[in-house]
Formats: C-alpha cells, structure tokens, sequence
C-alpha cells in the first residue's frame, strides 16, 4: 500500500490522476462493512471535488477522512450521538477549509466514540470499530474510525481530535501514526469542543511524513479561533536517512517513573528495544524524574468532565436533534431528550462533571486540578531544559479484546495513563509504530517542547528510519 506523499508524486509526475486514485480507494471501500470506520460516507462529492481541486496545491490528489464532531459543509455531524443523528453542517471547520484549498478531496466523517469520550471506540451509537489488523481487537479511541481508516487505505490520511490521547492511542493500537500537535496549532473553529483547554486537532498517517504533510496544511492561520497560535511547520526536505544521522548527539528522556507501572510485556520489550535503537543511532539517553505522573489522570478527568459537562448543556434536543417526546413541559422535554439522546457513558460524565463543579466540591476537585496541571507543566519544562524530547511507549498495553473494558470506566480511564499529561501541558506528541508490517505493536510516543512539532516530526522519522 502506498503512502501520501508517494500517491501525490505519481499524480504530480502525471503517471496517476486522482480519478484513478479515487478508483482505486473505492475498489477497497467494501471492506469497511466489517470494520465500520465511517458513519457517512460521500465518494460522489469526492468525485466532484477531484474536479474543481486545486492541482498546484501541495496536498492535491489526497483523499482525507474527517472524524466525525468536525464540520464539513452538507455532511452529517453527528459526533456518534444519537442526539446528532440527523444534524446536517452548514460550514466547514478550519481545518476542513485549509484541506480542500490545498488541493485535497474530502470522502467522508469517520466513526469515533461518541462525543469523544472513550479510549476503544465501543461507545459509538453507529456501532462499535474494529481493529483493522485483528477483527477481535479494539481500535483504540476516540478517533478509532481515523486510525483504521488510514491503515486500511480508505484514505491516505485522516483528521482527529485528542483531548488526552485519542489521536496518538488509536494511532498505536492500529499501526498507524497518529500525531497530536502543540495546543493552538491547529484552529478548533468548527470542532465540536469536548474540553476546550486540552482538545487539539491533529492527524493520521501511514507514515510520520504523511502526518505531517497533512498537519501543516491544517495549521495554516486564521482569525476565527482565539486560541490559535502560530507554530513553525515548514516542509520536510531532508530524506529519513539525514533524519538518521542528525540523531546523533540527540538528548532523549526517559521517566523514571515508568518502572512503578505494569507495562504489558510486548510494550516492555518494545520500549527496552526502541532505547537501544536510538543509542546505537548515536542519541543520549538520560533518565529524568516526572515526579506528577501519578497525578496525570486524576487531574485530567477532573478537567475534562468538568469542561463537557459544560459544553454538551447545549444539546437540549431543540437546536440540534429531533427526538420524539410526549412530554408537557420544557422540563420533563429535556429530562427526556437528553435520556435518549445521550448514551450512559456519556451520562455518566456529564454527571461527574457536574458534581465536581458543584459549590460543595469545586475547591476540591476543580481547583486543587488545575494547581497540579500548572505543576506537570513546570515539570516538562524543567526535563526540556537539557532534553530534545521524551520518550514513552504510547499505551501500557496493547490493543484488548472487544467489550473487555466498556463496563470498566476505572480500567478504561487508566488507558490514558502516558498520554493525558501532555494535554494538560499543551505541548506536542507523536505516536509511531515500533514494527513494521500488518502487526499488532506497541506504538512508541515522542514528546516535544511546546512549538517544536517540526523537530518532533523529524525525531521520529529517524526513529521510522531504524524501525525494522
């Protein structure tokens, strides 16, 4: 299966046009009966658009899936929720808008847990994702219809949202890349926000390069997004070899603190294996303490349920959803559109979030939250003064069972464990397969300093380059 930037250079040269390209990806769309990573599904618009698209731009003959909470003009958005089951976009997101301009045709909205929240993508109202490599497997989530998307060839990328992971664990799960940039990288207009301080847009690619390419295109600026900052992405001209020898002299952490977790065997090896890699390349390897691990999920799902159980007080049933009620009054209205529009899951964080913002235990839980988030901040901060990046396996574990965890919150909730951390310091990671191959793996995460996606981008496609 080809990469992006190799399908765009066939189209550029002229030996493949994106008609054919397209032919060629609807050739395998029958597949996805078994694997359910979209939820709309539009190769005629893509069709039309392979027509007006703009052949100088950079991504031009790219077919490029959206996760489905973002807002593509006369498609479906419905974030996997009942409660958005026939919501139709009225325009598109930033970072929709950036894609097509660069030449690129948009197929369809990919499957997600629903509203985002959850860590398999088994809480989707369209039905479960399975793992593309292994049927029985979760894809990892929220993004997971990303993930499986891009590894199967339905697309040759694919855009995501993470709010404490879900880019960089289904990208693992799935062998696929999947890279979450610095916070504000990428303009949210158009994101339905699950938790408006920690959510970033980012991307899926079969390969760090294609990640990127894509991920440069979205980051491109705009004034509808306040949060929106700007971060130097240029192009990538070296070749992976030059990325190999630049390794040398590299300053790598990894966290003591890694020890005192049960990593699954597999991820333990391959961890152990990706050091060795990167020391015979040249880099240095230094431990280095990160003393608020502990603390990273508790802090994280105090945020995160707090901020959506704010934003998802707008679904009330009348703007948004059409859900039958014989009730009399608004009250029992909303009691029972947002019963049957919502699914327990989503209920159930809802109704955390707003006991933790309740007058009773907001200093409590809220408060005391956001005094550590600013502490795992400064603990970054200090390991990045004599570090270029952090190295973590991306998940303790590898990809579990279907239905083992969705009746589990605490288990599921412990998955996030080496991704919720840097959310919460806004700064950026990468998830790269540590094998090559249509194999289950263990995806390893670099972390960078705030703003150094482009660097971070370039670490790991040496590490690609020595991945056997």
């Amino acid at each position: 299966m080809r990469y992006m930037h190799e399908t765009l250079k066939l189209i550029k040269d002229g030996k493949l046009s994106f008609g054919e390209h397209i032919e060629e990806i609807i050739a395998i769309l029958k597949e996805d009966e078994t694997i359910n990573s979209f939820i709309t599904l539009d190769v005629d618009n893509l069709k039309k658009q392979a027509v007006s698209a703009d052949k100088n731009g950079d991504l031009y003959g790219a077919v490029i899936g959206l996760k489905d909470n973002i807002n593509y003009r006369g498609l479906k958005m419905t974030c996997a929720s009942k409660m958005l089951e026939n919501f139709e976009s009225v325009y598109d997101a930033d970072c929709a808008k950036n894609i097509k301009d660069d030449g690129a045709g948009i197929i369809g909205k990919l499957n997600m847990d629903e509203f985002a929240m959850g860590s398999s993508n088994e809480t989707s109202y369209f039905g479960l994702v399975r793992n593309p490599i292994d049927n029985e497997l979760v894809p990892g989530g929220s993004s997971g219809g990303c993930a499986a998307a891009t590894k199967m060839g339905f697309v040759d990328a694919a855009v995501g949202t993470d709010t404490g992971g879900s880019i960089r664990q289904p990208g693992s799960f799935c062998g696929v890349v999947g890279f979450k940039p610095t916070y504000g990288a990428v303009s949210r207009y158009g994101i339905t926000s699950l938790s408006n301080t920690l959510d970033s847009v980012g991307s899926f690619g079969r390969c760090v390069e294609d990640a990127y390419m894509l991920l440069r295109t979205m980051s491109k600026d705009t004034t509808n997004d306040m949060t929106k900052i700007k971060v130097d992405m240029p192009e990538l001209t070296t070749t992976i070899e030059q990325d190999v020898e630049a390794l040398k002299g590299k300053k790598i952490a990894i966290l003591k603190h890694l020890r005192d977790f049960q990593l699954d065997e597999p991820v333990k090896v391959a961890y152990e294996n990706s050091i060795k890699l990167l020391e015979e390349a040249g880099a240095e390897i230094a431990e280095k303490d990160f003393n608020y691990l502990n603390y990273a999920v508790g802090t994280y799902y105090s945020i995160v349920y707090s901020e959506a159980s704010s934003n998802l007080s707008r679904f009330d049933g009348i703007r948004y959803a059409g859900i039958d009620s014989s009730a009399t009054n608004f009250s029992d209205y909303m009691k029972d559109v947002r019963s049957e529009g919502f699914s327990d899951e989503v209920k159930r964080r809802i109704i955390l979030g707003m006991y933790i913002l309740s007058s009773d235990y907001r200093d409590k839980y809220y408060k005391k939250s956001l005094i550590l988030r600013n502490r795992i901040c400064q603990n970054y901060e200090e390991i990045f003064e004599t570090a270029d990046v952090i190295l973590t396996p991306t998940s303790l574990t590898l990809p579990f069972k279907l239905g083992t965890t969705s009746n589990n919150p605490r288990q599921m909730m412990e998955e996030d464990l080496l991704t919720v951390a840097l959310n919460l310091a806004g700064i950026p990671g990468i998830s790269v397969p540590s094998q090559k191959g249509n194999v289950i793996n263990a995806g390893m995460q670099f972390i960078g300093k705030k703003k150094s996606d482009f660097e971070l981008a370039k670490i790991a496609r040496a590490y690609e380059g020595l991945v056997k």
